[in-house]
C-alpha cells in the first residue's frame, strides 16, 4: 500500500506498503474468490453461484456459523460492480476486529487508533493482516463453501436452461 497520505505525520511504515492497493480476483476451489483494501485493512470475499445454499442469505443466517474463518462471516451481498465484481453472491470477512492492526491511511482512523493506543503503529497486541494471510483465509472458505454445495451435472444444467 502506498502512502496515502497529505502529511506524513500520519503514515506508519509497514508491510502493507509493499501489498497491491488494487483488488485482486482469482477462482479457487471452483469459486471466484476476492481481496480489496478498505482504510487500511484487508477484506475477503468468495462469490458464491445462485443455486448455492448460502445464495440469498444474510451473513447472520445460522449456516454462517459453522464457517470457520478470521473474525467469523461479516459480509454477504449480491456485487454490485463497484465494491465486489457483478454476477456472484458474496460471503467475506474483514481484518479489523480487535487486535487486528489497521494501517492508517486517513486522519480520522489514525485519530481513532492515537486514542485508543496512544501511537501511531500497532501495539504489542495487534497485528497487522497481511496478503498472503487473508488470501489463506478466503481459500480457505472457499474450500468450506464449496464443500456445501454439489453443482448440478450437465445433463441437470441442460435441462433447465432447455425449460427456460
Amino acid at each position: 500500500m502506498k502512502n496515502k497520505f497529505e502529511f506524513e505525520k500520519f503514515y506508519t511504515h509497514g508491510e502493507w506498503e509493499h501489498e497491491p492497493d488494487e483488488p485482486e480476483e482469482w477462482v479457487h476451489a471452483e469459486l471466484r474468490c476476492y481481496i480489496s483494501r478498505f482504510r487500511g485493512h484487508l477484506n475477503g470475499y468468495v462469490g458464491i453461484p445462485e443455486g448455492h445454499p448460502l445464495y440469498g442469505k444474510d451473513y447472520d443466517y445460522d449456516a454462517f456459523c459453522e464457517l470457520e474463518v478470521h473474525g467469523g462471516v461479516t459480509h454477504s451481498s449480491l456485487g454490485d460492480g463497484k465494491w465486489r465484481p457483478e454476477g456472484s453472491w458474496w460471503i467475506g470477512f474483514d481484518t479489523c476486529h480487535a487486535w487486528d492492526y489497521q494501517p492508517p491511511v486517513e486522519e480520522s482512523v489514525y485519530q481513532v487508533h492515537m486514542d485508543v493506543t496512544g501511537k501511531a503503529g500497532p501495539s504489542e497486541h495487534e497485528t497487522y493482516r497481511n496478503w498472503a494471510y487473508v488470501k489463506e483465509q478466503t481459500e480457505s472458505l472457499a474450500e468450506q463453501l464449496a464443500a456445501m454445495w454439489q453443482p448440478p451435472s450437465y445433463e441437470e444444467w441442460r435441462e433447465r436452461v432447455n425449460k427456460a
